[in-house]
């Protein structure tokens, strides 16, 4: 039997691990690794990265926090390095670190994030040790371990709850959101054989679920298909309601053999107030999601920065939120943008490499086309008077944290004409 200090060893590596292969759909984690995120190597792997990506956001700091405190420093790190895939040298300009620093907190960034999974798994009764200070191995009574609902079935359930809880209103743009699944289940089932299509989708149609979840299950039900394919194709369409929308997922293999695993899928669609059905017939199978449709539209939002890692940043914090980010790196491309997309909101930088962000913003207020769309000033100039007297209606100095550009984008929705407040 491995002591409890040689199995965290383990686990710390496989955190390193796969931290490093967060977007590879052809990794294969440590089974340690599956055991303390609580699920299965069958669910693939992409349960398990989501299930890392969900622990990183569970260690983001309560509040606004301080710009260089420890917790915010291992967080921003844990993020840019991994989740948004930046290098060391753009993490560290973003940051204002060395990158001899940087090297340091990244290795106890992992570290922490490694903690944090394993006093997960302790509290959950994990592997049977009664507290990270009591390292004595204690056998679990298989009567009880018997009566408790399934591990995987609980950890989905906790997940689902914290993704829901730093959200907030979670929608998913259905076109965007399954144009990049897909890019996902190419990638995974490429030595498969089997081919994955998507039925043209109406535009701008939402349903109210957090994008990764809805991800993760077209993800999960699309390799449980596949499994038991020889060959074959899988074609993925939408069917429109007036307050639903059905996901259908069909494969088509004369050859397909044995039953399809659903039950992770199920579950999350449950939570999600959906329902699913499969129906097994001649030639293939034929899965049903039913999802309701988001009862607002999502908010447009074009964000000009020159900093186009910002602009990614600035999407990640909208991700599972009202918020649709266009953006855009110079003031050419912002008058475009708007003119095209007729945003809800304008996020400027007043420091842009073509048009100065003063003259700008002046010629939005001006323009009786644009004079009311609600411009949010995002610049290192701290001059908030300057900014509202020509015609802004918020200003957020840099460095901007998720919390501050949420509530800021919440502030001014509540004002826009026909939205609700729960936008914010």
């Amino acid at each position: 039997m491995r002591s409890a200090t040689e199995r965290f060893d383990r686990l710390e590596t496989a955190v390193r691990d796969i931290l490093t292969h967060l977007h590879d759909p052809d990794y294969h984690p440590d089974e340690l690794l599956y055991d303390v995120l609580g699920c299965g190597p069958a669910g693939g792997v992409g349960r398990a990265q989501f299930a890392v990506t969900q622990a990183i956001d569970e260690m983001a700091p309560a509040g606004d926090g301080v710009a260089d405190s420890h917790s915010r420093r291992i967080y921003d790190v844990l993020v840019s390095r991994y989740q948004l895939k930046l290098t060391q040298e753009e993490t560290a300009e973003r940051l204002h670190l060395s990158v001899r620093h940087l090297n340091r907190v990244q290795r106890e960034a992992a570290h922490l994030l490694a903690r944090h999974l394993w006093d997960r798994w302790l509290k959950a009764g994990g592997p049977g040790y009664t507290s990270r200070a009591d390292y004595t191995h204690r056998p679990v009574d298989p009567v009880d371990a018997a009566a408790e609902p399934p591990q995987w079935q609980a950890q989905i359930r906790e997940e689902w709850t914290s993704l829901q809880s730093s959200s907030g209103a979670a929608v998913a743009d259905l076109a965007e959101t399954m144009a990049g699944a897909l890019v996902v289940v190419h990638a995974a089932l490429a030595a498969e054989g089997v081919a994955v299509d998507l039925a043209p989708l109406d535009k701008h149609v939402s349903v109210a679920v957090h994008p990764a979840v809805l991800r993760q299950i077209l993800l999960s039900l699309t390799g449980a298909l596949a499994h038991g394919m020889g060959s074959g194709s899988i074609v993925w369409r939408v069917e429109y309601r007036e307050a639903s929308c059905d996901l259908v997922i069909c494969s088509r293999d004369e050859a397909a053999t044995g039953a399809v695993d659903v039950e992770s899928a199920r579950a999350l669609v449950s939570l999600c107030g959906g329902r699913l059905s499969v129906d097994k017939e001649p030639g293939g199978v034929e899965i049903r999601v039913t999802l309701p449709r988001a009862h607002d539209g999502r908010l447009i939002v074009v964000a000009a920065d020159d900093n186009v890692d910002l602009l990614s940043l600035f999407a990640s914090y909208c991700t599972g939120t009202p918020y649709r980010i266009i953006p855009v790196s110079s003031g050419q491309q912002a008058m475009e943008a708007v003119a095209e997309h007729h945003p809800d909101i304008i996020l400027l930088d007043v420091m842009l490499p073509d048009i100065d962000g003063w003259d700008l913003l002046m010629n939005l207020h001006a323009n009786p086309g644009t004079r009311d769309i609600p411009v949010i000033v995002c610049s290192v100039i701290a001059d908030e008077h300057l900014v509202l007297s020509l015609g802004a209606v918020a200003y957020l100095r840099k460095p901007v944290w998720r919390k501050q550009l949420l509530d800021a984008l919440g502030s001014v929705a509540t004002q826009l004409p026909g939205v609700c407040r729960e936008a914010d």
